[in-house]
């Protein structure tokens, strides 16, 4: 082998490790350290999902509460109500206060 063909052997050898090593940095650019990163889209791809959930289950909610709201109370839910939340009573009735333990 001649000293030329040597040379070139090198030449070519260290061509392709330079472009091996510039082809992996890419790639390692890309994965890890780029603003649109593969860690920075798993990480926004889990978070939508998440919202996406949220969304759905309070949609939900507010469906049940809208239906909740359109219904008309009769007048024993009313007479419930006014006693359980707004502590009222009827004329002449005595309120005895619980007090869970």
């Amino acid at each position: 082998m001649a000293l030329s063909d040597r040379i070139r052997d090198v030449f070519v050898r260290f061509k392709r490790v330079v472009l091996f090593a510039s082809g992996v940095a890419i790639i390692v650019w890309f994965v890890f350290f780029d603003s649109y990163s593969l860690m920075m889209r798993i990480q926004l791809h889990r978070e939508k999902s998440q919202l996406e959930k949220a969304n759905s289950t309070l949609r939900e909610e507010i469906s049940r509460l809208d239906d909740k709201v359109s219904r008309r109370l009769s007048d024993d839910e009313v007479e419930r109500i006014a006693r359980e939340d707004y502590h009222m009573s009827k004329e002449g009735e005595t309120v005895y206060p619980v007090v869970p333990k």
